[in-house]
């Protein structure tokens, strides 16, 4: 009598084949995800941004000059860590916050609000609004931007493409090391 349960395994051809398919799908959706994480953590700092941005008027109004420290503003953020006063020096700020080991970054001075991606393959990429437009604008170099209004930045030596593909920015100006782009 013959016995019919022969044992069936897969060749390896065949697992090669089955590996190479797992990673083209794994080459085509990862810039995907890594596309949809960026925007996600950008929605997040356009949020902060805006917040920080509307405290520092309050308090331009209250005090006719801009707010240098985030404890003069009424802004919280349960999810960010203070940075040190050195940390935030090392950024061009005067006081600063970061979430996860700097995988965003929110910074103040008396005339900006920063907004930064620190992870991935968009950082040094985020969003800035500079406040108090009358002061801003009689003290610095504002050639083409506007106070109050939102701007996508990249830095100049390491573009990401961040505001170009992701927000579809159009070029503004570059101003020091920072390319400035209008999203609305």
């Amino acid at each position: 009598m013959k016995n019919n349960s022969c044992k069936r395994a897969f060749t390896l051809i065949e697992l090669l084949v089955v590996v190479l398919i797992i990673g083209i799908l794994a080459a085509i959706a990862l810039p995907q995800y890594q596309k949809a994480v960026a925007k996600s953590r950008g929605a997040e700092l356009i949020s902060m941004v805006k917040a920080v941005n509307t405290a520092q008027e309050a308090y331009f109004l209250a005090t006719g000059r801009g707010g240098n420290n985030f404890d003069l503003l009424d802004v919280s953020f349960d999810s960010l860590t203070r940075l040190s006063e050195e940390e935030a020096r090392s950024y061009d700020r005067e006081d600063g916050y970061a979430k996860n080991n700097n995988e965003l970054g929110l910074f103040i001075n008396e005339f900006l609000v920063m907004g930064a991606l620190g992870t991935g393959p968009y950082a040094m990429s985020g969003f800035a609004m500079y406040s108090q437009p009358e002061v801003f604008d009689a003290g610095h170099d504002t050639a083409g931007l506007k106070g109050n209004e939102l701007y996508c930045w990249e830095l100049e030596s390491a573009p990401t493409g961040f505001c170009e593909k992701l927000y579809h920015g159009t070029y503004v100006r570059t101003r020091g090391p920072v390319k400035y782009y209008s999203v609305n």
